[in-house]
């Protein structure tokens, strides 16, 4: 088996990498490695990160200098940082993705997911635009965590993506509660196929 991606449980510890509340931070730091290391171990690419919570608001320094140091220490064991676009965390919007990528951070990559785009109410298209050049992990559902179903059209998203000059993977994302049988996975990538077939 072939891993792209870890996506750990985020909102276990993310958040603490930006408290300033010594004891919690340095826990947060220590689970993080620990899954920095699980990343290497299973050979993944890259890791989906989240950030911090939206409403603690960080300020944009504190944000930069967390970042910073989370993609540094990611790339010490060869592993890409891809904050993904959460409606309830860092990448809440698709300028906070064109704001860091102005301040060029080394090893800083980006997730797309399609149901956080819906979310957070913005177009998919003002975040993959604002995320080109550095994304590099999309995942896609039916909007709210589920399997597309059959006649869901992806053509639109798909061609969003070859206009970026995408051609990582796509990868279903579907919440456990919301899969009844591995047929309606096999179904609902087959949906996800007709609309990427250029991107896949």
């Amino acid at each position: 088996m072939q891993v792209h991606s870890l996506h750990a449980a985020s909102s276990q510890y993310e958040p603490m990498l930006f408290y300033r509340y010594k004891r919690q931070n340095l826990d947060g730091w220590d689970i993080l490695r620990e899954v920095l290391e699980a990343a290497a171990v299973l050979g993944a690419q890259c890791l989906v990160f989240h950030g911090s919570l939206k409403i603690d608001n960080p300020p944009q320094s504190r944000l930069l200098a967390v970042l910073q140091s989370v993609a540094e220490i990611a790339a010490d064991w060869g592993i890409q940082l891809a904050l993904e676009n959460v409606s309830w965390c860092t990448g809440w919007s698709p300028g906070v993705f064109r704001w860091l990528s102005d301040q060029q951070v080394p090893n800083l990559y980006y997730t797309f997911d399609s149901k956080q785009a819906v979310r957070s109410g913005f177009a998919a298209e003002e975040y993959i635009t604002a995320m080109a050049g550095r994304l590099v992990n999309v995942h896609i559902s039916d909007g709210g965590g589920g399997i597309p179903e059959t006649g869901m059209d992806f053509s639109g998203l798909a061609k969003c993506l070859n206009a970026s000059g995408y051609s990582g993977p796509i990868i279903l994302e579907a919440y456990g509660k919301k899969v009844e049988s591995a047929g309606l996975l096999a179904q609902g990538w087959r949906t996800v196929q007709k609309g990427f077939h250029k991107v896949i």
